[in-house]
C-alpha cells in the first residue's frame, strides 16, 4: 500500500504545473537552491525551467504544510533525490513540526539536515546562528534577495602590490609594506559584522558541498 501511495504521489507531482514562483537559484559548482514555503505552490512543475544541478539545497525554513501537503512534499523530495549527491535540507523552529520530524527520520541516502542552534530539535548538523537572523535570511530570499549575497563575506583590506611598493621606495621610502594596524581592544561591532555571513546555516550547507567536491566524493567542477 505504501509503495502504491508513493507511486501515485510521484505521478501526480510529475504533472504538476507551477502555481507560484519557485525560488530557484544557482549556488555554483553544480549546487542549486530551492526555497519551499508552501505546497504545491513552491514546487517546480512541468512548465518550469529548472536548471540541471548535481546537488540541491532545499530550504524548508518557515515551510507550513498540513498532513497531505507534508506527504506530497516528502514524495517530491524522495522522487528527486540522488544517491550520488546530497540533498542539503535547511530546517528551523518555524518549519511545521510534522514535516520537520518526518524529514529528520527519513532514511533515504544522501539526505543531510541542517538547522540553527539551539533549535529545539536534533538535525544532522546544528549551526551557531541567531534564530531571528535566520528567519530574516529566509524572508529576504523569499522577497528576492539572492542567496549568494547572504553568504559572501566582504573583507576590505589594503593591497600592497609591487607597483605600489616601487613608487613608495622611489619617493624615499623603504619599499617595505608597513605593518598592519594594531587591533583595538574593543573591535567595532559593526566592522566585525563584515566577517560574518548573513545566513550561517546556508553558508554551512555550501561549505559541505564544496568539501565533498574537494574530497572528490562528488563528480563536478572543482575550482583550483
Amino acid at each position: 500500500m505504501k509503495k502504491n501511495a508513493l507511486l501515485l504521489a510521484c505521478l501526480f507531482l510529475a504533472g504538476l504545473c507551477c502555481q507560484g514562483s519557485p525560488q530557484v537559484h544557482d549556488l555554483g559548482q553544480g549546487l542549486g537552491y530551492l526555497q519551499i514555503r508552501s505546497v504545491p505552490a513552491d514546487l517546480p512543475g512541468s512548465r518550469d525551467k529548472v536548471p540541471e544541478q548535481q546537488a540541491w539545497v532545499i530550504d524548508l525554513r518557515g515551510a507550513k504544510t498540513d498532513q497531505s501537503q507534508t506527504r506530497t512534499l516528502l514524495a517530491w523530495l524522495r522522487f528527486h533525490s540522488k544517491a550520488s549527491a546530497p540533498s542539503l535540507v535547511l530546517l528551523n523552529a518555524d518549519t511545521t513540526h510534522m514535516l520537520r520530524e518526518m524529514i529528520i527520520e527519513a532514511q533515504w541516502p544522501s539526505l543531510i539536515t541542517l538547522a540553527p542552534a539551539p533549535a529545539g530539535f536534533q538535525a544532522d548538523i546544528l549551526v551557531e546562528a541567531n534564530a531571528e537572523a535566520d528567519r530574516k535570511a529566509g524572508d529576504a530570499i523569499k522577497e528576492g534577495r539572492k542567496p549568494m549575497e547572504l553568504i559572501s563575506i566582504n573583507q576590505a583590506k589594503v593591497r600592497w602590490d609591487e607597483e605600489v611598493l616601487a613608487k613608495e621606495k622611489s619617493s624615499g621610502g623603504s619599499g617595505i609594506a608597513p605593518p598592519p594596524p594594531e587591533l583595538e581592544k574593543k573591535p567595532d561591532p559593526a566592522a566585525m559584522e563584515a566577517f560574518r555571513p548573513g545566513d550561517p546555516v546556508l553558508a554551512r550547507a555550501v561549505q559541505i558541498h564544496r568539501s565533498l567536491l574537494a574530497l572528490q566524493a562528488l563528480k563536478g567542477p572543482v575550482r583550483r
